[in-house]
């Protein structure tokens, strides 16, 4: 109450303390303090529910199954597209840097494209007669159901000895390695015509 009497004496108009004052203002501080007291008190977990109402039990144990079961087939959908993504973004990468092989003449890097059962008898040698001038992507590689993409490309070029611009259409063929996670270029290199 010296808190009280304190705010009493510093006020700036005084009031008159009577016995009916002091009553009022003792029953106003114990109301306070039980208000003050239930909000204090902390609402019932799930796990006090559990146990204190075994009705709703039944309800929040299928809740909580059903959420465990929406989290585990997020998961494993999720799992399957990263795989798919990272497939495209090889694919992806796989093009371009062929792209650049055969655009700058590295005919030997692009060879390196090739599935292993293709190099094995690979002349590089006419390849030497050719300047690559131009590489436009016309369609795209789409990955298909059995891991393969064909991307559709008119290359422009000149023939060194005649001096002839020349133009082809390369409709390549990819296929993915799943034990070594490459793209293999099954179509062969372009057939620049001599």
């Amino acid at each position: 109450m010296r808190d009280v009497d304190h705010w009493h004496q510093s006020a700036s108009s005084p009031i008159i303390e009577t016995p009916d004052t002091r009553s009022r203002l003792n029953r106003l501080t114990a109301v306070i303090k039980r208000a003050t007291f239930r909000e204090s008190r902390t609402p019932p977990t799930a796990g006090s529910a559990l146990l204190i109402y075994p009705i709703i039990r039944p309800i929040i144990l299928g809740a909580m199954a059903l959420v465990m079961t929406l989290l585990i087939t997020v998961t494993v959908s999720g799992c399957g597209q990263v795989k798919e993504d990272a497939k495209r973004i090889a694919l992806e990468n796989t093009v371009s840097s062929y792209r650049q092989a055969i655009r700058w003449g590295y005919f030997p890097a692009a060879a390196g494209f090739l599935s292993p059962e293709a190099r094995m008898d690979l002349d590089l040698e006419p390849l030497e007669n050719v300047r690559v001038t131009g590489y436009e992507v016309i369609q795209a590689g789409v990955i298909g159901a059995d891991d393969t993409a064909v991307q559709l490309v008119r290359i422009d070029y000149v023939l060194k000895d005649q001096q002839r611009l020349e133009q082809l259409a390369d409709q390549q063929r990819w296929r993915y390695d799943p034990a070594t996670g490459a793209w293999w270029l099954d179509s062969g290199l372009p057939s620049f015509a001599n």
